[in-house]
């Protein structure tokens, strides 16, 4: 049995290989080079994933899109009816950005609690005010 401190340096991979007779050279011959790794393939799908995140990102951009003019439809609308109309636009374009990201129950939460609840309150508030009718209407 070989010393403990011969051990370990004596069966390692390396001093292994160089000391195999089939490894070592010939007397009179180089060294032999190591082949040339072969070129990097591209890798399948990159394709695919470029239409799809592409796509991703437009959804994304419109239902941006869609949520600023939503708000500033609501903003800026004449009457409070259109008003409630863009504000159920933004609603729904943010819950669309939710459900893009992963967040399934953010989404269903907006919608549920957001466009149901506040959505017919505030649609019922709308119904059930009165409106001046002034003489500048008809005209």
């Amino acid at each position: 049995m070989l010393p403990e401190r011969e051990f370990f340096p004596a069966f390692t991979k390396k001093r292994w290989m160089l000391s195999s007779p089939s490894v070592l050279p010939k007397s009179g011959t180089s060294v032999p080079e190591r082949p040339l790794k072969p070129p990097l393939k591209p890798r399948r799908g990159t394709l695919e994933m470029d239409v799809a995140s592409a796509a991703e990102t437009g959804v994304f951009f419109l239902f941006a899109a869609i949520t600023l003019g939503g708000a500033l439809g609501l903003i800026f609308a004449q009457r409070v009816a259109h008003s409630m109309l863009s504000l159920i636009f933004c609603f729904m374009a943010v819950s669309g950005i939710f459900i893009l990201l992963g967040a399934e129950f953010l989404a269903a939460i907006q919608i549920l609690v957001y466009l149901a609840s506040v959505g017919l309150v505030v649609l019922f508030g709308i119904m059930l005010t009165r409106r001046q009718i002034l003489e500048e209407d008809f005209e």
